[in-house]
């Protein structure tokens, strides 16, 4: 920076604090000077970071050998049964003998001591899989730690010393930062233990996955510079308090990294402490944010905010109570809600059985529905229930990409289709906006856009009326689960 471009920075700071302070000091004092607030504003960061460091850790982790990994790589080996299991033990023991023979894979991330008797929290992927964690403190002192829990969703972990009397760091309210604060990460990017970056809060709410089901986080987005090593170590305000966890980066060195708030780093760590787990409520529903889509908000109108019921998982919670897709979920248990984040934060915690009141808006009106949470499957199940592959594709000429026919009368009953009638699915074809929106053949069309489509007539009325550059809102029924698509071109 050009040093007149320096003066009119600091004489404008100055200016600006001067008009500030000028209420509250006597005007018999000269105002302070530009270099001197400059001076204030650096030593207040030397001072938070004078406080906080001694909480940071440098965590070294030793990871475990592959050994089994490549062993079933071997067996699905297109010639394994030629080899017998004499072959298969003489090549697991040589895998063993070169492993021992080289060193083991290492790794280095970063963690902040939340509780003073050794409890340390960091992110998931620095510690997972690991045989061996140390901690280093700032002034030295090495402990070996032990992982007390892992939650996938939030990747946040919890790892254990035992000492006692550590110096911790305390936990910000991260729904009342603010975007434009100063935010100061420190951890160890690089191997280069105990670096400090120093930025602001950029934006809050992120969602940085394709699909919410992914994690469970809204991100806060960081200007301070994060990269490789930074993961698991605090972003803290200007009090010497924890805002997030940082976790992630888009591209090193762009000024955009991500951290979990803290409050979710709250809740997750004293459950992994109390309980070595976390065990989230889960009402079996897949859901959109009216603000999220265009097409919603236009058929939606007379609904400001709240979170579009898509799916009703049928094995899930929701099916055995009065919740409806094309439901908008406006308030658990009283409490607004607007967006996908909004609606999980407010259910993580609730009581696993218990009944739960969601508000909603059904058609127009508004109404409250009783449901009793179950508890979260693993990811891997979770992804077996979104998982159905499609049946009788071809290339068809219908506007969606199917072709339907009229659902027998016993059939739709079996669906509970009230009035006896439906329309099925026969063929989707491919790259279509149907396929392309998990729709398959046997799936059961009830509405379009909100019209019934009970007949092949209804159907095709609605669709006449539709428009795929807008958004087409489908409801349908697939293998026993409620659900809705909204269709469009890509």
């Amino acid at each position: 920076m050009k040093l007149t471009t320096l003066k009119n920075s600091l004489l404008i700071l100055g200016l600006c604090g001067a008009m500030t302070l000028s209420p509250l000091t006597n005007t018999t004092h000269a105002a302070q000077s530009p270099i001197a607030i400059a001076k204030q504003l650096n030593e207040a960061f030397v001072q938070v970071v004078r406080k906080v460091s001694p909480s940071v850790v440098v965590v070294k982790v030793t990871q475990k050998t592959d050994t089994d990994s490549q062993m079933q790589r071997f067996r699905n080996s297109p010639f394994f049964e030629h080899f017998g299991e004499e072959m298969e033990e003489q090549f697991r023991d040589r895998l063993e003998q070169r492993q021992r023979r080289m060193p083991a894979p290492q790794g280095q991330g970063s963690g902040v001591i939340i509780r003073k008797d050794g409890y340390i929290v960091t992110n998931r992927h620095v510690v997972e899989n690991a045989q061996t964690v140390k901690v280093l403190l700032q002034d030295g002192t090495e402990y070996k730690a032990t992982i007390q829990g892992l939650d996938p969703e939030s990747d946040l972990a919890v790892i254990k010393v035992e000492a006692s009397d550590l110096p911790a760091t305390g936990f910000a309210d991260s729904d009342n930062t603010r975007v434009g604060e100063f935010a100061i990460a420190i951890g160890a990017p690089f191997e280069l233990d105990y670096s400090v970056t120093i930025g602001h809060v950029s934006a809050k709410g992120r969602s940085i996955y394709a699909s919410p089901d992914q994690f469970d986080a809204d991100f806060i987005q960081t200007d301070a510079s994060i990269n490789p090593g930074n993961s698991g170590g605090p972003l803290v305000n200007l009090d010497g308090k924890i805002v997030g966890i940082n976790t992630m980066i888009r591209g090193i060195g762009t000024g955009i990294g991500f951290a979990i708030p803290s409050n979710l780093v709250r809740e997750i760590s004293e459950s992994l402490i109390e309980h070595g787990e976390v065990t989230r409520a889960w009402l079996g529903i897949r859901i959109t944010s009216l603000r999220e889509d265009p097409a919603l908000r236009r058929q939606y109108s007379a609904v400001k905010d709240g979170v579009l019921v898509t799916d009703i998982e049928a094995r899930g919670p929701s099916a055995k109570s009065d919740l409806e897709v094309d439901d908008i979920i406006v308030a658990v248990a009283g409490k607004k809600v607007a967006t996908v984040q909004q609606l999980k934060n407010q259910i993580r915690s609730k009581k696993i059985g218990a009944p739960l009141t969601l508000t909603v808006n059904r058609s127009g009106k508004s109404q409250d529905v009783k449901v009793r949470p179950g508890e979260l499957p693993s990811m891997d199940e979770l992804r077996r229930m979104s998982m159905r592959g499609n049946r009788g594709r071809s290339d068809v000429g219908e506007e969606i990409g199917v072709k339907v026919e009229q659902l027998n009368e016993s059939l739709a009953r079996k669906n509970g289709i009230e009035n006896g009638t439906a329309v099925v699915v026969s063929e989707v074809a491919e790259g279509s906006p149907a396929e392309n929106n998990n729709i398959s053949a046997g799936d059961i069309i009830t509405h379009v856009n909100g019209a019934s489509t009970a007949t092949l007539s209804q159907l095709q009325e609605a669709l006449s009326d539709a428009d795929l550059e807008e958004g087409i809102v489908i409801k349908l029924i697939s293998e026993g689960s409620k659900k809705l698509r909204i269709l469009r071109n890509r």
